[in-house]
């Protein structure tokens, strides 16, 4: 298994993952979106978990962007996890983990400080994000959907996960 920057060649196969995480009555639900995965694509923010050339079991976008982090309500300091997906069957595997290593690789190599991003109640991963070393903010509302922030700091995580060198 490897994680790669993804290419054009992956859109279809990264809107598949993300579909598994739609919510309905959301009219700016972007994140299975052709057109949108394709732009995080161009700019540089989607990685890819592959298990060879053409398989991709995980995919997550990360925005480093200080602009468009703040325009998210998170400081310039954060890297921000737009959107994560396992696929269905590795759910559980601890595929995950690599994802949460590369990030905070990222992270820490465009020097933020935390790694946030946001995630809706009815996805029920609560546990996994406070496993993951996670704090988790107070529910709020979008849409008529429940969601919470997470955050932590790159150095908890480092410790967490044995990264300092």
């Amino acid at each position: 298994m490897r994680i790669e920057k993804a290419t054009q060649a992956d859109v279809r196969d990264i809107v598949s993952l993300n579909k598994q995480f739609h919510l309905d009555g959301i009219p700016e639900f972007r994140w299975d979106k052709e057109s949108w995965i394709s732009s995080q694509i161009e700019d540089g923010n989607y990685l890819v978990l592959k298990v060879d050339p053409k398989t991709i079991y995980g995919a997550a976008c990360v925005q480093l962007n200080s602009e468009y982090v703040k325009s998210m309500g998170h400081t310039d300091s954060d890297a921000y996890v737009e959107a994560i997906a396992i696929h269905k069957d590795k759910h559980n595997s601890g595929i995950i983990l690599p994802f949460i290593r590369t990030i905070i690789d990222l992270a820490k190599s465009s020097e933020k400080g935390k790694v946030v991003g946001e995630s809706f109640v009815a996805y029920e991963h609560d546990d996994l994000i406070r496993k993951a070393g996670f704090t988790i903010g107070e529910n709020r509302e979008w849409y008529g959907h429940q969601y919470f922030v997470f955050w932590a700091s790159v150095s908890d995580l480092e410790r967490k996960y044995r990264l300092r060198k």
